[in-house]
C-alpha cells in the first residue's frame, strides 16, 4: 500500500481508503476493530 500511495503521489492522484465491516463486527457493534484502527493510523501518517 505504501508503494501504491507513493506512485499515486507522483501522478497527483488521490487515494481513498474504505474499511468494510465483517458481519461479526456488525453483529457485535465492533466499530473500532483492529482493521479500522490499523488503517486509521496508516492514513494519519500520510
Amino acid at each position: 500500500m505504501d508503494n501504491l500511495y507513493a506512485l499515486l503521489q507522483i501522478h497527483n492522484i488521490d487515494l481513498t481508503i474504505a474499511v468494510y465491516p465483517r458481519p461479526d463486527h456488525i453483529y457485535y457493534n465492533d466499530l473500532e476493530s483492529i482493521q479500522v484502527k490499523f488503517w486509521e493510523k496508516w492514513v494519519e501518517k500520510r
